[in-house]
């Protein structure tokens, strides 16, 4: 997979389908970020709900940084149960 590259910006998480044709997300993070990725394979089901999650690490306090995608032709009922 090509990934879009960003002076100072480091790739925190990426997903490319597998089953599907076309689709994923990545999240990037300034490279002076502590982060780490957050378990959610459990959850994702392609077309019908994609979710991917970095934890970034500050000093005071975490962050969780979510993404969520339901393509147009996926089932909404599932996606909604999930969310």
């Amino acid at each position: 997979m090509d990934v879009i590259t960003k002076e100072y910006f480091k790739l925190g998480i990426k997903f490319c389908r597998h089953q599907f044709k076309n689709g994923g997300v990545c999240i990037f993070v300034h490279e002076s970020k502590d982060v780490e990725s957050v378990p959610t394979h459990h959850i994702c089901k392609e077309q019908d709900i994609e979710i991917y999650a970095i934890k970034l690490n500050l000093p005071k306090f975490k962050i969780v940084i979510v993404t969520i995608y339901r393509s147009p032709t996926g089932n909404c009922n599932y996606f909604l149960m999930k969310l």
